[in-house]
């Protein structure tokens, strides 16, 4: 019963201080702008967030993004040798240098999707001329799951 007392007074208290929410919210705005550096954020003087150079492809490839639909499911196959890139990409997201981002398969997909669009078109197709060809659709002997 004490502890209900407690919580309940406690909590009353920090109603009391509004002040100390705004505190706590504008530390933790600060620690967001220490983590995305390239950003700009906003004064109180209304000025508008300014997107440094460096962060501008970044930042749209983020307008590419389609946030009105839901992710699209698609089955497509990819050789074992690929499997294993997608694996280094998410160790290599997850190192501290990277910050310490842990990707699932789909997103380490993803970030390779992007990295390829900031190449240039000759660098891209030497890429694509390096691919193993696959054949399409399944292996011979399997069964297609049906819907």
């Amino acid at each position: 019963m004490a502890k209900k007392l407690d919580l309940g007074t406690a909590m009353k208290a920090q109603l009391a201080r509004p002040g100390d929410r705004f505190a706590k919210a504008e530390q933790a705005m600060a620690e967001v702008a220490e983590l995305r550096p390239n950003v700009h954020q906003p004064g109180a003087r209304g000025e508008s967030a300014e997107v440094r150079p460096e962060a501008q492809s970044t930042e749209a490839l983020r307008s590419t993004r389609q946030t009105s639909m839901g992710p699209v499911q698609k089955n497509f196959s990819i050789p074992p040798a690929d499997i294993e890139l997608v694996h280094q990409i998410r160790s290599r997201a997850a190192s501290a240098e990277a910050g310490g981002h842990m990707l699932t398969q789909s997103e380490a997909l993803r970030v390779a999707l992007r990295a390829a669009l900031l190449l240039p078109e000759k660098e891209l197709g030497k890429l694509a001329e390096s691919l193993e060809r696959l054949k399409p659709g399944p292996k011979a002997g399997t069964k297609r799951r049906s819907d």
